[in-house]
């Protein structure tokens, strides 16, 4: 039998973590351990190469941590590279290792989930980058599409995702690209020296403006900026890397975003650069 497949079992056992006596049920996988403590949450350690710790993509850990988003946890198990849940109102999550469908998804749209997600649960197709770049939390900003087999610079069902690097993305917008029509906009301008890029779309009251500008390599110099409905901004999430983008394909695939302060003269091949 593989690691992959080995299964273990749940045990109840009372124990001391950080000197706190806690009455829990505990189970291990190849080489990791899960513990369920009795106030309904989950702390894992040891290995973590497919996720199977759900800590978002961090490593391995000799301590026990607590997997983040999970509460009212009341049974626990798991296999050599993977960790299932069940929560006190039946809803089942797993996180770790996808093969043969472990999570209860597609293994060929996803290998291995580092966060918890909840079994069966729909997931996107591969992300065909657009833009792309890692956050300080680990989370990825990026820009999906699908590009003609036939004319490489031709992009449709251009998608934003926000999440985990392997993982269900925490936002999707559009759900439906090919079937709800353009809803990300394109606009650059050059001022001073810089040059920015901007793709803009609005969902839930909220704007949401991903950027890149000439301005710094890294943190600083891309992310993506959120604000409410009177254009207050209430997140500025940068990016650690400098970010992998095609600006051209962008420009050619996306509509005009007229609500730039340049109207459509920032939507041309050279960016706007003012009179």
């Amino acid at each position: 039998m593989t690691a992959a497949l080995a299964v273990c079992l749940t045990v109840p056992f009372a124990a001391t973590v950080h000197g706190q006596a806690i009455q829990a049920k505990v189970a291990t996988g190849s080489a990791h351990g899960v513990l369920l403590k009795a106030d309904g949450t989950v702390w894992t350690w040891g290995a973590n190469g497919y996720g199977q710790l759900g800590n978002g993509g961090g490593g391995d850990s000799a301590e026990p941590a607590q997997a983040p988003g999970l509460a009212a946890i009341k049974d626990a198990a798991c296999g050599g590279n993977f960790t299932v849940v069940v929560r006190d109102d039946g809803a089942v999550w797993a996180w770790g290792g996808n093969e043969n469908g472990a999570l209860g998804t597609d293994s060929e749209r996803l290998s291995r989930s580092d966060v918890p997600m909840t079994v069966g649960q729909s997931v996107p197709d591969k992300c065909e980058q657009l833009f792309s770049c890692e956050t300080g939390a680990g989370k990825y900003i990026q820009i999906c599409g699908e590009q003609d087999e036939a004319d490489s610079s031709k992009w449709s069902g251009i998608q934003y995702r926000f999440g985990p690097a392997d993982g269900p993305p925490e936002l999707i917008f559009p759900k439906g690209p090919s079937k709800e029509g353009p809803s990300l906009f394109f606009s650059h301008e050059e001022q001073k020296g810089e040059y920015r890029v901007s793709v803009r779309f609005s969902t839930g009251g909220y704007t949401y403006r991903v950027y890149s500008t000439s301005k710094g390599e890294y943190e600083g110099g891309a992310g993506v900026r959120v604000s409410d409905s009177k254009g207050k901004l209430l997140a500025d999430i940068s990016c650690i890397e400098r970010p992998q983008i095609f600006i051209d394909y962008l420009r050619k695939s996306l509509p005009c975003d007229m609500k730039n302060p340049h109207g459509a003269a920032a939507c041309r091949e050279s960016p706007y650069r003012g009179k």
